[in-house]
């Protein structure tokens, strides 16, 4: 499981820079963006590369568990201490 959150987060790293609007759009119900990203970018190229080499492709850097550690860090830490505040 753990290997999938690393390659999810680096995924929604790039997601959010191609689309930047996106957490918007998906809070309105909006999953259309998010659904043709996944599938021009992912879903129709999986079969195609290695894992490695797909997530490369993707993201234009190699696997990376540094946009986890900044998802993580945002979500329990920084939102925790802007609502402590």
């Amino acid at each position: 499981y753990a290997i999938g959150a690393v390659i999810g987060a680096q995924f929604t790293q790039k997601l959010k820079q191609d689309i930047p609007d996106l957490d918007a759009r998906v809070r309105k119900g909006d999953f259309f963006a998010y659904t043709a990203w996944m599938r021009d970018h992912v879903q129709s190229q999986a079969c195609l590369y290695k894992p490695g080499d797909l997530i490369e492709r993707v993201t234009g850097s190699a696997l990376s568990a540094q946009p986890l550690k900044d998802h993580l860090t945002h979500r329990y830490i920084t939102e925790r201490k802007a609502a402590a505040a």
